[in-house]
């Protein structure tokens, strides 16, 4: 093998173990991101605790573009077989009442804590979005390019091109709009290329495809794990630097920034090349059908460890202490929302039981 090699898709059949164990870390990763961004923006950047807030930071941002990566994984994969009906009648639909419900939830709770501004500042801000709605929104677009991208996925040259085309006008367009915004290169970007935000998530999900169907030598393996944490730690010293030169900012730790998808590479093939053999035990399966009820629940709790006095030990932590405390608080969130998850879970299926027993006694009356 020279590199890497087409090897074909699995059986859909059978469910791939590294990607689960990789959602199930995913959901851990952005609890943590989110944690760490709370001293990463407050702190000075000369203080030790700045930076080892923004190494937990930067660290943990393969998180989202794992969530694409497993979407296409599982989406794309040709041999599977995915209906139109179940796209437009099942994905979008249940995307959109997320969206709705948790936007709503989550404005009303900032309502009630900073203070009411009236019904119509709050349908805009449900309508914008809180911080953690931006990935459904695109979630949505990508359910509804589905059927477009698995007639690419179907052709190995022309999934390897699509790919091609979306790291140079998506992930490099954004790496030097950010890192180099006087740039010749960033110039032609702007004035040839009209891409809106969110476009990243196709490319990882093309990219969830092209990786279960290839498969890299041992060589380029460990030379792409290798230079994926070395991309990561490229990232952590020019965002340090950049914050102590100018202030604060994500320039170099985007999702769409090259260093980061080169980073997310190195994880994903660290997971394939490590957690494929052994099967999924019961705590794992339950952790990854929770995965996006956690994503969901988390804001909420970190939202209120922001607001009320009883947190303020927590808080100062983070502060004083971030190595030991970034850790813990996200492990403490992650848990309590993975809870509350299985918790309507099995409050949802008592009641779709109730239901479906009321509905078989009335037509047995009839």
């Amino acid at each position: 093998m020279n590199g890497f090699q087409y090897v074909g898709y699995p059986d859909p059949h059978v469910r791939i173990a590294w990607i689960d164990r990789l959602k199930i870390s995913a959901a851990i990763a952005v609890i943590m991101t989110h944690v760490a961004s709370i001293g990463w923006q407050v702190l000075e950047p000369a203080s030790s605790a700045w930076f080892i807030s923004s190494v937990f930071e930067i660290a943990t941002r393969f998180c989202v573009p794992a969530f694409f990566f497993a979407t296409g994984a599982f989406l794309l994969n040709p041999r599977r077989e995915v209906l139109l009906s179940r796209i437009y009648g099942r994905y979008i639909p249940k995307t959109v009442i997320a969206i709705a419900i948790s936007s709503f939830a989550f404005q009303l709770m900032s309502s009630y804590l900073y203070g009411w501004q009236g019904w119509r500042a709050l349908l805009f801000s449900v309508v914008d979005g809180p911080y953690f709605i931006w990935y459904l929104w695109a979630l949505l677009g990508l359910y509804a390019l589905v059927p477009v991208m698995r007639s690419i996925s179907e052709k190995e040259e022309l999934l390897s091109y699509s790919l091609g085309v979306l790291l140079v006008l998506v992930i490099m367009k954004s790496t030097f709009v950010s890192m180099f915004p006087n740039s010749v290169i960033t110039a032609a970007f702007n004035n040839i290329i009209v891409l809106s935000r969110g476009m990243e998530g196709l490319f990882y999900a093309l990219l969830g495809a092209w990786f279960i169907s290839h498969r890299f030598s041992n060589e380029s393996s460990v030379l792409l794990t290798i230079s994926g944490f070395l991309s990561m730690a490229i990232a952590i010293w020019l965002n340090y630097q950049n914050a102590l030169n100018n202030a604060p900012d994500l320039y170099y730790v985007g999702r769409d920034n090259i260093l980061i998808a080169w980073f997310s590479l190195g994880v994903f093939e660290l997971y394939r090349r490590y957690q494929s053999d052994r099967k999924l035990a019961p705590i794992e399966r339950s952790l990854c059908s929770c995965g996006l009820g956690i994503y969901l629940i988390h804001p909420f709790l970190r939202l209120a460890m922001e607001s009320f006095s009883f947190f303020s030990p927590a808080m100062n932590a983070l502060y004083l202490h971030p190595v030991l405390s970034i850790p813990l608080v996200s492990g403490a969130i992650w848990l309590i929302s993975y809870a509350l998850c299985l918790a309507y879970h099995t409050i949802y299926r008592a009641a779709s039981r109730r239901a479906v027993s009321c509905a078989t006694k009335n037509d047995t009356r009839r």
